[in-house]
């Protein structure tokens, strides 16, 4: 299994999303449109992450989230609520730390 803040993976569930909003033409638009947004918050956390795993991690009182994504501790967030930032936060970071790569924020 891997790590929650692993770049490469988030990538490939972003096109597995993107394959499911448009691999079958009865879905309806409605549906398309949300595996594609949920499959461009995966991109956009994907970029963040490859700059640093930390930007996508939420810090908490304890630490632990970023702890585990600096790769500081050994430790498993999995299903916590400090795993990551909500999308629209991502997008910011995104053009903060200028990995945008032409998409408009």
């Amino acid at each position: 299994m891997s790590k929650p803040w692993d770049p490469d993976a988030l990538f490939v569930k972003a096109k597995l999303f993107l394959n499911h909003a448009m691999d079958d033409e009865s879905r309806q638009f409605d549906e398309q449109a949300l595996w594609a947004s949920l499959a461009l918050e995966l991109l956009a956390k994907a970029a963040l992450a490859k700059v640093s795993p930390v930007l996508i991690a939420v810090p908490t009182e304890e630490g632990n989230s970023l702890l585990v994504a600096c790769g500081l501790v050994e430790g498993d967030v999995r299903g916590s609520d400090s795993l990551s930032w909500p999308h629209h936060d991502g997008l910011g970071w995104l053009h903060l730390v200028g990995v945008s790569g032409g998409v408009t924020v």
